[in-house]
């Protein structure tokens, strides 16, 4: 669900003591390129992502055609989509 469709809901905070022991949290991140090596992609921001506190990811492209993949680790999604340096991932925490 798009984050729009959320616009105007009721989001519950949760108060609890077990959760202040929760793993460290989600870290978001969009895939940067310098350059654009298959011409499928296109430059600058071109997917979306976030990183689980196991060290698992979820990236999202971000075209009228889009895909989602998952991966063990940013190393993983970096040796398939890193073009060698062209491709960046920035990350927020």
């Amino acid at each position: 669900m798009p984050f729009s469709d959320f616009q105007g809901r009721t989001v519950q905070r949760l108060n609890s003591p077990g959760l202040q022991h929760l793993p460290s949290k989600i870290i978001p991140f969009y895939v940067y390129r310098n350059c654009d090596i298959h011409g499928n992609s296109g430059r600058g921001i071109v997917a979306e992502g976030v990183i689980f506190s196991s060290g698992k990811c979820v990236m999202q492209w971000l075209h009228s055609i889009s895909s989602v993949a998952h991966f063990d680790s940013v190393s993983d999604l970096m040796a398939i989509h890193g073009h060698g340096g062209k491709t960046i991932l920035l990350c927020y925490q």
